[in-house]
């Protein structure tokens, strides 16, 4: 994967999370920018990123394919399991496309509680 993107030959800079257990560094090579994330605590942990320089993009995972919320003005909350870690690349949202936003019944928020 490293071998067949540019980018990760290339260090942008590093995004301090707001949890002190996860690392968080930007590559990028042109308009190709890799979102590098790990958690590197025995339990799963949760943070918040700033990601507002890349406002609009979307990120892709790069193993497995799968699209990740566009990327807002708001911080960018990501969850990681035990030791995990995504790539992700983050694509310029093609502007014919429409992306719904995401919305969670009210039905299942009362049964969260």
């Amino acid at each position: 994967m490293r071998k067949s993107t540019l980018a990760f030959a290339r260090h942008h800079g590093v995004h301090p999370p707001v949890n002190r257990s996860v690392l968080a560094y930007v590559r990028q090579h042109g308009d190709e920018v890799i979102l590098c994330v790990a958690n590197l605590s025995r339990s799963a942990q949760a943070t918040e990123l700033d990601l507002s320089a890349w406002k609009d993009r979307i990120p892709l995972e790069m193993l497995g394919r799968t699209r990740f919320p566009p990327i807002g003005e708001l911080p960018y909350m990501i969850t990681l399991a035990p030791y995990g870690f995504y790539w992700f690349q983050l694509r310029e949202r093609d502007k014919s496309e429409h992306v719904e936003p995401t919305v969670v019944p009210s039905s299942r928020l009362s049964s969260c509680r």
